[in-house]
């Protein structure tokens, strides 16, 4: 999602692209205004991965990367004009207030080596979806793995 809509490291996330992402909530039958988060991974650079999230409830944009404590410069500025083009497309009307959504601070765990962000990102979202405290690290890296490989087997997603 998010490399198509902002044009990904071939554009440096300098392209904002409603284009290529606006058929995606009218395929899957999903009228994201009706969830109260929309979560996405995010892959940074071709050697990266965070966590980006809509939040309909609170009104803004988070995003968890247990490497880099901020988003690329165009994530909110993009991800505002993303839920604005939506609203406008599939509910024919401006979205009112949109331009006071914010980045909404966040302080996930850290990684202390160079390859668990993907695991890292996994772990955020299952922890943001059941709404359970951060309370992991690079500690508990491998019984995570162990955990994601088991649900993804016995496919409990």
């Amino acid at each position: 999602f998010w490399n198509t809509l902002s044009g990904g490291p071939e554009k440096e996330n300098k392209k904002y692209n409603y284009e290529g992402v606006k058929r995606w909530t009218t395929r899957a039958k999903v009228d994201i205004f009706s969830k109260d988060f929309m979560l996405f991974p995010m892959n940074i650079g071709n050697m990266h991965w965070a966590m980006g999230v809509i939040d309909f409830r609170n009104k803004g944009f988070r995003y968890y990367d247990s490497m880099l404590s901020s988003p690329h410069p165009n994530f909110v500025p993009f991800l505002r004009k993303y839920v604005s083009d939506e609203h406008k497309a599939k509910k024919g009307k401006e979205l009112a207030g949109i331009d006071d959504w914010k980045l909404i601070p966040t302080s996930p765990p850290q990684q202390k080596n160079t390859w668990d962000c993907g695991v890292f990102t996994c772990t955020f979202a299952d922890f943001f979806c059941s709404e359970r405290d951060f309370n992991f690290g690079q500690e508990n890296m491998e019984d995570l793995r162990l955990r994601i490989a088991a649900t993804i087997v016995r496919g409990t997603f």
